[in-house]
């Protein structure tokens, strides 16, 4: 399971429709739909009941939201209590919904990790982590120069 599950889940969940919540996210709907899909194999049970308008949570998803939300939440809080520090590129700002601040938050404990243990995490490609976050929260692709700028900021 992935973090952009839960993320996904907790708005689809909240607005009850996949096109509002496609356009919260700013993801396309039928990708939105495809990461729910996998969620619910993943898990093995469905989420929601699906209705001629919208969806509708069923009682395994009342209980999940509950739980996605908390995760989300206490990443935030997490990250926030080991430093975390928001990184703006330019003029671009972080938005003020939840799901960027969490993965933002989530991308700060993998930089922390790495740094601290980077035996622990041989696979990990900060790189990659945080240029996919770059083009998914701010719509920018960073280049290298960007990326090692960032990254000298965020150096303890």
């Amino acid at each position: 399971m992935e973090l952009r599950h839960l993320r996904y889940f907790v708005a689809i969940g909240e607005e009850q429709h996949y096109g509002r919540a496609a356009r919260r996210l700013r993801v396309a709907q039928p990708a939105l739909s495809r990461q729910i899909q996998d969620l619910e194999k993943e898990l093995g049970f469905k989420l929601f009941e699906r209705l001629a308008r919208g969806v509708k949570l069923n009682a395994a998803g009342k209980l999940f939201l509950e739980d996605a939300r908390r995760v989300l939440q206490e990443l935030s809080e997490a990250a926030v209590r080991a430093g975390f520090q928001p990184i703006s590129l330019g003029p671009r700002i972080l938005r003020t919904e939840t799901a960027p601040l969490a993965a933002l938050a989530a991308l700060q404990v993998l930089w922390a990790a790495k740094t601290l243990h980077p035996a622990r995490f041989p696979d990990l490609d900060l790189r990659k982590e945080t240029k996919a976050f770059y083009t998914k929260f701010f719509d920018h692709t960073l280049t290298d120069a960007e990326y090692d700028s960032i990254m000298r900021a965020a150096a303890p």
